[in-house]
């Protein structure tokens, strides 16, 4: 806090009145964020009554107001916004193009693939939005399922329904003289 001096004075008694004047400040450190910036970057005080305005790095999304304002209390009349890309876009039993991305920002497109054994089931190709969220739901890699029709003889046929890719596999090591092997799949 910094003190005034006020002098005031009439023509019977001279007098000296104290005056503190609170001046508040708040730090710059309180204004510090992550992919963005603020345009008052030079000053280290913010009196009362100022204002700053923050702007994205490309690819991030503000999320929370753009201009916070220092109030008579001493603290900003708002949170500091917060910066985002959209989350990172998990799948099991499979991976994405972009696997090696610490980020994933506005525009950013991922095309989805599934592991040996598994169909996708949802969008291939999903981008990230202006608003920080993706634009399908993450699709799934589901086990292929088959449903046995006949096994234990030199032909078998499968067709998807019911069974695990395990059942499969088990009832092909019990064919050893497999000479041939149809597969049906119903989309």
């Amino acid at each position: 806090m910094e003190s005034l001096l006020e002098k005031t004075s009439d023509t019977s008694n001279l007098q000296y009145t104290f005056v503190m004047l609170a001046i508040l400040l708040l730090e710059s450190t309180t204004l510090l964020i992550g992919n963005g910036t603020h345009d008052q970057k030079g000053l280290e005080d913010f009196p009362y009554g100022s204002s700053v305005t923050y702007l994205c790095d490309p690819g991030y999304i503000l999320i929370g107001s753009a201009t916070i304002h220092c109030l008579s209390s001493g603290v900003w009349d708002g949170p500091v916004p917060k910066f985002a890309g959209c989350p990172p876009p998990f799948i099991q039993n499979g991976g994405h193009s972009s696997q090696q991305a610490a980020v994933f920002t506005r525009g950013m497109v991922v095309t989805y693939t599934c592991d040996s054994g598994y169909n996708l089931t949802g969008e291939k190709t999903i981008y990230c939005t202006d608003l920080g969220t993706w634009s399908f739901p993450a699709p799934r890699c589901e086990g292929m399922l088959f449903r046995i029709v006949h096994c234990g003889s030199r032909n078998a046929i499968y067709t998807m329904g019911k069974s695990s890719l395990e059942e499969l596999k088990t009832c092909l090591r019990q064919l050893p003289k497999l000479r041939s092997l149809q597969i049906f799949q119903n989309y």
